[in-house]
């Protein structure tokens, strides 16, 4: 049974005071070797055959996206390559003061994931939640990985655009200043999906815009 608590914005970041939102809580993590076994127990397949098969579709994905193309796995959903600018390297400015990139100074950063609606549905129809009630209801639980901090940062801003540092900390639970740190070094990653908008004390955190597609996409 997964758990999640209902977390709270103040009112300065809420439409509407007081209005409460669910986030799930991560339970650990699952390994491709304890799934295969998983499902050689329920099918005809052995546990090698199941690892054979995924590592064999994992490196043909790569081959595809390096391709440029987006992989569309039907019940699964859509992976494509997101590019950066290489460490040491400067980014583009329009007026061409920074000079022009080139393919010795762009490489793969991250790979986009859009989920299938049929894997949420199927997530969804499985999943038995229990709430999880905090001790201090003023006080939002301490969410403790990176990956579901900025989870909870991309949740947040599909509804509100714009993000504070305070908001951040409110959100994950950690102090302002220590918010405030990671929020920096997370925005400066230019694989990251956050980015800033602003300077000084007016900085704000945003969703970064994604790279642009190419426009022979989809084809063969």
């Amino acid at each position: 049974m997964a758990k999640f608590v209902m977390r709270r914005l103040p009112d300065e970041m809420n439409a509407v005071g007081g209005r409460m939102y669910p986030q799930m809580l991560s339970t650990g993590e699952v390994s491709l070797d304890k799934m295969a076994r998983k499902i050689a127990d329920a099918s005809t397949f052995t546990r090698g055959d199941v690892c054979g098969a995924v590592t064999a579709l994992v490196e043909e994905m790569a081959w595809q996206m390096a391709l440029g193309k987006t992989v569309c796995i039907e019940g699964l959903g859509r992976f494509r390559a997101s590019l950066q600018v290489m460490r040491d390297f400067e980014r583009e400015e329009e007026d061409g003061s920074t000079g022009r990139r080139t393919g010795r100074s762009v490489e793969v950063g991250s790979i986009n994931f859009t989920p299938d609606k049929s894997l949420v549905a199927r997530t969804r129809s499985a999943a038995s939640l229990e709430r999880l009630m905090p001790r201090d209801r003023e006080t939002s639980p301490r969410i403790e990985t990176l990956e579901e901090r900025l989870a909870a940062a991309v949740d947040y801003l599909g509804r509100r655009h714009t993000m504070s540092v305070s908001a951040y900390a409110y959100l994950t639970g950690l102090s302002r200043s220590s918010a405030q740190r990671e929020l920096r070094r997370v925005a400066s990653d230019p694989a990251s999906p956050l980015d800033t908008h602003g300077l000084g004390s007016h900085t704000r955190y945003v969703l970064r815009a994604p790279a642009p597609a190419s426009e022979d996409e989809g084809g063969e």
